[in-house]
């Protein structure tokens, strides 16, 4: 069969019906974009990931316990975490987790609320859904010396939109202060963050 050598010429689109045998493999190295839609298979290395990537993980424990008796919110005693996000565009993952209880001396109706703060530079913003309510809480009536136990667990997403270092605490405030809630009664008070890459 005789062969026909072009030279010279470059072509834009190829008819695939006009080939047979096999091809040569083609090599992907110096391929700069790819969409993501069109890979059916295989590994993609992590550095290709765009977003949801954990940045960096911060924690602390603290074993020693407190009460608070304010009707302000106020930080907790040695529970404060501090993170510097790598990126404006990063969030922030808060979770807090602590035993709470109360042991009263007196037929008592009271409230207590629990929320996170974040401090940026001396300027604190309550992440909770106001200044008053905070995030969470509960409401106890007519006690009359019994004791109470609860769980305390905050979750939150954070947006700060810094690269600023960051310090966040658990902050609490009771309704009468009569009322002494004691935090971390046995066990760990736990406190992470996470950042969250765009």
């Amino acid at each position: 069969m005789a062969q026909t050598l072009i030279n010279n010429l470059s072509y834009s689109t190829l008819d695939a019906t006009k080939l047979s045998g096999n091809l040569p493999e083609i090599s992907g190295a110096n391929l700069t974009t790819l969409n993501a839609s069109n890979v059916s298979s295989g590994t993609l290395a992590a550095a290709r990931y765009s977003g949801g990537k954990v940045g960096q993980i911060v924690s602390a424990t603290m074993t020693d316990g407190g009460t608070c008796s304010n009707t302000s919110f106020i930080g907790f005693t040695n529970v404060r975490i501090s993170i510097t996000p790598s990126a404006t565009s990063s969030k922030i993952l808060v979770m807090y987790q602590s035993p709470l209880g109360y042991q009263d001396t007196s037929n008592d109706n009271f409230y207590a609320r629990y929320s996170l703060r974040r401090d940026i530079g001396g300027t604190e913003t309550d992440l909770g859904a106001s200044s008053n309510d905070g995030m969470q809480g509960f409401y106890v009536n007519g006690a009359t010396y019994n004791d109470m136990g609860v769980a305390v667990n905050l979750l939150k997403l954070d947006s700060p939109n810094t690269t600023s270092q960051i310090h966040y605490d658990p902050i609490m405030r009771v309704s009468d202060t009569g009322v002494a809630m004691t935090y971390k009664i046995t066990g760990e008070t736990n406190l992470v963050a996470m950042e969250i890459l765009a």
